[in-house]
């Protein structure tokens, strides 16, 4: 993935990102923790429960974060 979700300040970098990000479930889907949408979005849920670092961040910011957690997040 080539954009850093702690760098996304704007809806289009938010788009960007958002692009990168399914392209590299395309390409690399198998290094994923949570290829599959169900896993995804569990590790998004378990990330943001346990996280208390999304308090000065942007909302693209924060978006892009918690999709990026949705990753591989346990």
């Amino acid at each position: 993935m080539n954009i850093n979700p702690y760098e996304v300040k704007t809806k289009e970098e938010l788009i960007g990102f958002l692009i990168s990000l399914r392209s590299d479930l395309k390409i690399n889907g198998k290094d994923w923790e949570n290829p599959t949408l169900d896993d995804f979005l569990e590790g998004m849920e378990a990330w943001l429960t346990d996280t208390g670092s999304m308090t000065d961040t942007s909302i693209w910011g924060t978006f892009a974060i918690i999709l990026s957690a949705g990753k591989s997040y346990e």
